[in-house]
């Protein structure tokens, strides 16, 4: 699914949203304005079932964290404040979508959402990827493949977003418009 404001509102300026778009085994949106793309996941969508050993491996580290910490705490360690375990802080983009008319006011919600979400850790690799922001000065690469397949690589990794094969002709569009593409 997509959302386009541009078309709401002839005053917006360009702003696309594409919601269910997949990022290795994760799924959230995909927004993209003028010369930035944002992507925050919002789901793990594993790509095989997890087997046992690797289910038991999962809950042992969620209930050993804890455990390390309050050890750690307990012989004299402090706990870094910057470190915050099982939290990370919530967006509601629907609602920021409709309070957030331009892509100014929209650009800079989202680029603050960004870098205070830089504060929380990662504990487990099955946690959602941080919320993620690409310049177009710091994208190369940029290609979109059949069936809706966007890829681009930055200064140290690739990357490679599906987006649902109804939504290329709109991709296409927007990438025109917010300046990755002629």
């Amino acid at each position: 699914m997509s959302h386009n404001a541009s078309a709401m509102n002839p005053q917006q300026t360009v702003r696309y949203w594409f919601t269910k778009v997949r990022y290795g085994d994760f799924e959230g949106d995909l927004i993209l304005l003028p010369r930035k793309i944002y992507y925050f996941g919002q789901k793990v969508k594993l790509s095989k079932p997890m087997d046992e050993g690797a289910m038991f491996g999962s809950a042992a580290g969620v209930m050993g964290v804890p455990g390390v910490v309050t050890s750690g705490l307990s012989n004299g360690a402090e706990l870094n404040e910057n470190v915050r375990l099982f939290e990370r802080p919530k967006m509601n983009i629907g609602e920021l979508w409709k309070t957030k008319t331009t892509a100014a006011e929209l650009e800079e919600a989202l680029d603050k959402f960004v870098s205070e979400a830089k504060n929380y850790r990662t504990v487990y690799s099955e946690d959602l990827p941080p919320p993620r922001c690409y310049s177009s000065d710091a994208i190369t690469n940029l290609t979109l493949s059949f069936p809706c397949k966007l890829a681009f690589d930055t200064e140290y990794d690739k990357h490679l977003f599906r987006v649902g094969f109804f939504s290329r002709g709109r991709l296409r569009k927007a990438l025109a418009e917010c300046g990755f593409t002629s």
